[in-house]
């Protein structure tokens, strides 16, 4: 053989040995490419797959809200009419809520006479002069409500006639069903001292009303209706509230 057709022999398999070479680095790159430092080998989540969708953040609210919302539960602390009210019991969507403490202290009634809650001075004034102070658009969100005025349960003293109010007190069933003990019953007048506080049930006879006394327990012998003395009985409206 001769010299030029070895040369040209030896210059195709160098030509075609690099192209092996070539072809094999390129196929080694192509899979298995390291990525740069800090960024992650995982691909990112197209942006229009159902876990890529943000949930929108819930919208803040206050630690008292103003409306007893769907998820409000008993014993929740809401805003109405300018008061501070303790959630007790939900039904059909309306809400029966105590104010948390006492707005003021009053008599139960101006006399000393026979009375029922029916008529009394402080059912009066809670459904005209307090019902009054708040605004149009609160009363139309106070529901009128039947109560039944049950008898004084230990000493059987008439509570006179079923009323239909807007505001009320509990009774003593009432306070009984929505409190678990008397620590819970507890409340305060506005200077900040544990103080009682009148219910719409009779005491030991229609001269007298029962109470919650200052530390929580319950007293079905009552006082007398038209009590002005020293630590008058506290003023703890209930009502029935709608959306």
């Amino acid at each position: 053989m001769g010299k030029k057709v070895r040369r040209n022999v030896i210059k195709k398999i160098i030509v075609t040995l690099l192209c092996c070479v070539i072809l094999f680095l390129a196929g080694c790159g192509g899979s298995s490419r390291s990525a740069p430092v800090g960024v992650s080998n995982t691909p990112a989540k197209p942006q229009n797959t159902p876990e890529s969708v943000s949930t929108p953040e819930p919208q803040s609210t206050p630690d008292s809200p103003s409306v007893p919302a769907p998820e409000t539960f008993t014993g929740d602390i809401i805003e109405f009419g300018g008061y501070t009210w303790r959630v007790l019991d939900k039904q059909d969507g309306r809400a029966l809520i105590l104010i948390e403490n006492l707005i003021e202290d009053k008599t139960y009634h101006n006399e000393w006479d026979e009375v029922t809650w029916e008529t009394s001075d402080i059912r009066a004034w809670l459904n005209n002069e307090f019902y009054n102070s708040f605004s149009e658009a609160e009363r139309a969100r106070i529901q009128e409500t039947v109560l039944i005025n049950n008898d004084n349960p230990r000493f059987y003293i008439s509570g006179g006639n079923d009323t239909v109010d807007k505001i009320f007190f509990l009774s003593l069933e009432e306070v009984e069903q929505y409190f678990d003990n008397d620590d819970s019953r507890i409340a305060r007048d506005a200077n900040g001292y544990m103080a009682w506080w009148w219910l719409r049930t009779p005491g030991v006879s229609k001269l007298s009303a029962s109470y919650v006394n200052s530390d929580g327990s319950l007293n079905d012998s009552g006082a007398r209706v038209d009590w002005d003395g020293y630590g008058v009985g506290g003023v703890r409206p209930a009502l029935w509230l709608l959306p």
